[in-house]
């Protein structure tokens, strides 16, 4: 099983690191600007968006916490708005403790990595399905 997860970890790092190498912001290589990509995902306007935008420039190293950060915030703000009701709160935090558990064990960089995308993907599933809009 650790095997799995460690072909798996390896496949996600380099797809991570193909998509980061690439990738500009607003004419700015991410790779050499950290706060300068961080301060691109707070100013998106939805929380679609800055989970895009997190996801296409991921490094697959700690420095992805920074930027997932800002993007979950942006999804919070968001969902925030639509003043979702307990059991969609309630459903957010049980997926959040599921990230918990299933990535305990991982260790370094991307293991931190993988964690901070995992609340992101949660936060941005439940922000989609609480949307008035249905986008």
């Amino acid at each position: 099983m650790s095997k799995i997860i460690l072909l798996l970890s390896t496949v996600v790092f380099l797809g991570f690191s193909s998509m980061a190498a690439e990738c500009q912001v607003n004419g700015i290589d991410v790779l050499n600007d950290p706060a300068a990509f961080t301060a691109a995902i707070e100013t998106s306007a939805t929380c679609w968006e800055a989970t895009q935008l997190a996801t296409a420039c991921a490094w697959g190293s700690s420095l992805d916490v920074h930027t997932t950060g800002a993007a979950y915030q942006i999804c919070q703000t968001e969902l925030d708005s639509y003043n979702p009701d307990k059991s969609t709160t309630d459903l957010l935090e049980s997926m959040k403790d599921k990230c918990e558990v299933r990535w305990a064990n991982e260790e370094g960089t991307l293991g931190m990595s993988i964690m901070s995308f995992c609340h992101l993907s949660a936060i941005e599933w439940i922000t989609t399905i609480a949307s008035p809009f249905g986008s």
